[in-house]
Formats: C-alpha cells, sequence, structure tokens
C-alpha cells in the first residue's frame, strides 16, 4: 500500500479513515474471542449484580401492543421451553426499545402495523401508522477480490488445509494461542480512486461522487489469507478484499406474513445502481494492481481469480457479480431522518414516527452507512440515545 500512494494513517478511530494502517479489533481477554455487543456490554451488566435487568431466553418478539392512542403498552412475545410454547405481553412502564437488527427491526414494526400500507393490507395487518421508510432504504457494503496464489506457508491461511487444523484448534481451545487467534484481517486502508482509475469513471458517475465530502473514502482495502473450496491444500492463496464504500444502490425488507416466526423477504440490490457498478469494476482493478508490486513480487506465484486473462470491464464486473458477498454491514431500514420526511422512521432521538412510546436502537435506524466498519457506530447510538432517554428526551 505504501509503495502504491495510500498514506500511513495513525489511527482509524479519531475520525479520518484516508490511509493504512493496522485494523482496530475487539477481542475479549483472556478468551482471545471475538467480542460482541453481548460480550462487551450485556455479560458485564448481567454480572453488576443489578436488579433492573431481565432476560428470557428463549422468546420470541410477536408484535407491539398499542392503546387507543397509539401509545406502545408493551410486546407480545412467544416463549418456548421444554417443546412447550406460550404467549403472553411484557408489559411496558414507560417505552418500547426495538433492537432486533437491520432486517428484523422492520419487520416486527410492520407486523405491529407500522410501514406501508400495501405491504400491512396485503397481509391483513391493521395500519396504525402508514410509513413508507420501514424496510426501504437499505444500505450494505460490498465485498469482492481478486485471489492471487502465494508462498507463504506459516500459519497464514492454516484453514486452506483441513487436515492441518486438528493442532492448530487443539492449541486454541486449550491455550488461546496459536493461528487461530487471528481475526483474519490483520491490515487496512481506505482511499479516493487515483487519477488513473477515476478518469474510467463517466461523467454522471464522477458527478454521483461528488456528492460525497472530500474525507469520506471511496474504497477499502482489507489484506487477508483466502480459503479455495476444492482446491489443491498443499496451496497458499492471499487477497486484498475490495469493499467500495460509496454505495448508491439500496436494498429493502419486506414481510412474507403477519408472523414475525416466518422470515422476512431481502433483497440487498447491490450494483443496481449504475455508478456502484462502475466504481466497483475501477476499485477491482486497483485492488489487482497492489499485486504486481515490487513489495509483493517476493511472495507472489500467480493470479488464481479471476485469472490474468480477465481485464475487460465487462468481464472483471461479470466476475464481480458472481462473487461479491455483503459485509454484514446492512443498515438504515429504518432510516433515522425529520418528520416531515416521508422516507424517515424515526426522529433524532430514535423515536418510531407516527406513534407514541417505541424507539429503535440499531444498525436500521442509522441515517446513513458510514464509510468505516459499522460496529462503534452502533455502540455510539445506543449510548446517546440511553443519554436522550436518561435526559427525558
Amino acid at each position: 500500500m505504501k509503495e502504491s500512494g495510500i498514506p500511513y494513517q495513525q489511527d482509524f478511530v479519531s475520525g479520518y479513515l484516508l490511509g493504512r494502517q493496522y485494523a482496530p479489533l475487539t477481542i475479549t481477554y483472556p478468551e482471545e474471542e471475538r467480542s460482541s455487543s453481548r460480550t462487551s456490554y450485556l455479560r458485564a451488566a448481567l454480572n453488576s449484580g443489578r436488579t433492573k435487568l431481565k432476560v428470557y431466553p428463549n422468546t420470541l418478539a410477536k408484535k407491539i401492543v398499542f392503546d387507543s392512542s397509539l401509545t406502545a403498552t408493551g410486546i407480545e412475545v412467544e416463549a418456548t421451553s421444554y417443546g412447550n410454547t406460550k404467549t403472553f405481553v411484557l408489559s411496558a412502564s414507560k417505552e418500547v426499545i426495538i433492537s432486533a437488527g437491520p432486517f428484523q427491526s422492520p419487520q416486527l414494526l410492520m407486523v405491529s402495523g407500522i410501514g406501508p400500507r400495501d405491504q400491512l393490507e396485503a397481509h391483513d395487518i391493521t395500519v396504525l401508522a402508514d410509513r413508507m421508510g420501514v424496510g426501504a432504504s437499505m444500505e450494505d457494503h460490498l465485498d469482492f477480490s481478486p485471489v492471487f496464489e502465494i508462498t507463504i506457508q506459516n500459519g497464514v491461511g492454516a484453514t486452506a488445509d483441513p487436515s492441518a487444523n486438528g493442532p492448530l484448534i487443539e492449541e486454541y481451545r486449550i491455550n488461546r494461542t496459536g493461528p487461530f487467534t487471528n481475526a483474519g484481517v490483520d491490515y487496512i486502508g481506505w482511499e479516493n480512486l487515483p487519477s488513473s482509475y477515476r478518469s474510467n469513471l463517466s461523467t454522471a458517475a464522477l458527478a454521483d461522487l461528488a456528492m460525497f465530502p472530500t474525507d469520506w473514502p471511496e474504497v477499502e482495502y482489507e489484506i487477508s489469507a483466502a480459503s479455495l473450496s476444492g482446491s489443491d491444500p498443499s496451496k497458499r492463496f492471499g487477497t486484498i478484499v475490495t469493499v467500495p464504500v460509496t454505495p448508491l444502490s439500496r436494498g429493502w425488507v419486506n414481510i412474507t406474513s403477519n408472523s414475525t416466526r416466518d422470515l422476512p423477504a431481502i433483497n440487498p440490490n447491490q450494483l443496481s445502481h449504475p455508478t456502484d457498478r462502475e466504481v466497483a469494476v475501477q476499485a477491482f482493478k486497483r485492488s489487482r494492481s497492489f499485486f504486481y508490486t515490487e513489495a509483493m513480487r517476493p511472495i507472489v506465484i500467480e493470479e488464481a481469480m479471476p485469472g490474468a486473462n480477465v481485464t475487460s470491464d465487462g468481464a472483471i464486473l461479470e466476475y464481480i457479480m458472481a462473487s461479491g458477498y455483503q459485509n454484514w454491514h446492512a443498515s438504515c431500514t429504518c432510516r433515522m431522518g425529520r418528520v416531515n420526511d416521508s422516507m424517515a422512521v424515526v426522529d433524532t432521538h430514535a423515536k418510531v414516527i407516527g406513534v407514541n412510546g417505541v424507539r429503535v436502537v440499531d444498525a436500521s435506524s442509522f441515517a446513513l452507512l458510514p464509510p468505516g466498519h459499522p460496529q462503534s457506530t452502533v455502540y455510539m447510538l445506543a449510548e446517546k440515545i440511553a443519554a436522550d432517554i436518561l435526559a427525558g428526551l
């Protein structure tokens, strides 16, 4: 990355992303496991001895319960224990806070009567608040990669050879040491496309990118090992995961019935916007170029996917569309916005517009998907809304 002109960045937690640096990770110690909101917040709360937190395991939220003034009074839930299922209501003394994620938070709102009228009526749901934005405006980052065979052997990409994993898994299980303590993406970088790639974009694409702030990167790169299923297990592969972070495509989440037991229909709709397709192709070319630097020459053998013969924009796009995958950054399906915005679902305090006593606090209530990884943004949002509640907002 240095040879390719991506500058050194002190860190990625100070508000400035453009540059390269080791990836910040949330890892529990001494477990050496990835830390989540459960391990970093909920576990601490459960161990604190506080009496106002109660967890209902094996319990499914069915719908929000409202009174005649459209004020939430609780949640109808379905609990399963030893094969027996019971339905009951958890009453709310103050308000209901939904945090079911970008797919099931909008689903729960819709089966409770908050969402697009046509969807609700199609499933015989009484419309309490006709909000077109529920389930719409979904943003996510798309990952795709050039994959190269490399010479590095020592523990890198150990999972490419299942027969070698046994002792490594045992070492991790017993000592919490070895290659399996590695999170997989050690070094990352962000940049705006260099001029040699930017010049290939259309006038319309350049105008779209100009809408973003100048310090908002266009592409992220993640260095990682790669496991190619069905390939020679003695070989090792490396990749630079390529992630355009100015998505203009918008997906959606729709309900498939009036019950949360039935999974919603989800369409990420990625690469549906022409600018996203153009940026993806140029970002791929840029990512591929890293493997041809002098710094990489000692370890690169040859390009394994899609292959050095795949050079045209059309062929590259075809490869991206066939191999790309979501980056688990789905968001904005209960988008935050102004109360008079017909597509907004929650206001600036995460309160659901059109009813009373309900908030949505998770990535679904983002106003927009930030270019970085959104874990810390979710935590920040939750802490901000918690402060709002304490302040009576």
